[in-house]
């Protein structure tokens, strides 16, 4: 999650399987009046560091066809 003061302004989430092989990340979202490269990398990258994303043989990232740029 990031926040600006007291706002949440973004956050995403990460999924698992079972043996903790495969990541995903899910739910990346931003508010439109601040995305930017800078909230959206900064999800994306605490995602990156979480303990079992470090450990997959594979990260799976789903997209939808209106998502913006941010890394």
């Amino acid at each position: 999650m990031v926040c600006n003061d007291e706002k949440i302004i973004g956050c995403g989430s990460i999924g698992y399987d079972e043996d903790k092989e495969v990541s995903c990340f899910y739910t990346i979202f931003v508010l439109p009046e601040y995305q930017d490269r800078v909230v959206g990398n900064k999800i994306v990258r605490t995602l990156e560091y979480d303990e079992y994303t470090k450990k997959s043989k594979k990260i799976i990232v789903p997209y939808s066809i209106t998502a913006n740029l941010f890394i």
